[in-house]
């Protein structure tokens, strides 16, 4: 963004930030991306469909911005998906392997299956490659148009093996916390709408679930008393944690 608008110094940041993901986090030995990488190495060697997402949105915004290794990472980081990560039988993403690529669990997850929709869009905003948007299109079905619409949309977020929401999951509580997160219902409609205008042949149930999403996550969401959207929910929409994150005012 700030290459685009003329920013003074941008160019050195992002050619760094190219030049970290290919060297740093990308596995040489394996392919994929280390979950997370510090000065000495990575520190945790996953792959995580979550910073899969970010790698291929990565490289999608530095080919917006014609950068010279663009289309390198962006050929790398979509094979990877494609190859490891998308599974066709169920029209979403894996959630995590090990270094190796062997399975660490059975869950699957709806956080990083919503920002690879977004990098999917990105990805083919620069490519105009219909195949990104299919794989968008069938992630929104998945877990907006088939979960969410008989959840009273709420948003479940988090699911087994077979993509049967798992009600009673209580992960990490800041990144897979129990219940729903009203900031992800924002963000679904948001990109909904994106999905649909980028669309060809448009999903008629696109638009309506937007505004279910957008007004469900005010309704359960907005603490009238304070202000401020509350971190989580009960299935009920009864607020669970409390507290107050920026990014779902953001969305």
């Amino acid at each position: 963004m700030a290459h685009l608008m003329g920013r003074p110094g941008s160019d050195a940041m992002i050619d760094h930030g190219m030049e970290f993901l290919w060297t740093g986090h990308k596995d040489p030995v394996n392919g994929g991306y280390y979950w997370e990488v510090g000065l000495d190495g990575p520190a945790d060697d996953s792959k995580q469909a979550y910073g899969h997402a970010f790698v291929l949105l990565a490289a999608s915004s530095a080919k917006a911005v014609g950068h010279p290794h663009a289309d390198r990472l962006l050929t790398d980081i979509s094979t990877v998906v494609a190859e490891r990560f998308w599974k066709e039988d169920q029209g979403a993403s894996a959630e995590e392997f090990t270094a190796d690529w062997q399975p660490l669990s059975g869950y699957c997850g709806q956080n990083s299956n919503m920002h690879l929709t977004e990098a999917l869009m990105a990805a083919f905003e620069v490519t105009e490659d219909a195949s990104y948007l299919v794989m968008a299109d069938r992630i929104a079905d998945l877990i907006v148009h088939r979960h969410a619409a008989a959840n009273a949309w709420r948003l479940p977020e988090h699911f087994n093996e077979h993509w049967e929401i798992d009600r009673d999951y209580a992960g990490s509580p800041m990144f897979r916390p129990y219940g729903s997160t009203p900031g992800h219902w924002l963000e679904w409609s948001r990109l909904l709408l994106q999905l649909w205008e980028l669309g060809k042949r448009r999903q008629s149930w696109m638009p309506d679930a937007a505004r279910n999403l957008f007004h469900q996550a005010v309704s359960d969401g907005w603490d009238t008393d304070r202000g401020g959207f509350y971190y989580t929910v009960n299935w009920d929409g009864s607020p669970l944690i409390r507290d107050r994150y920026w990014w779902p005012c953001a969305e």
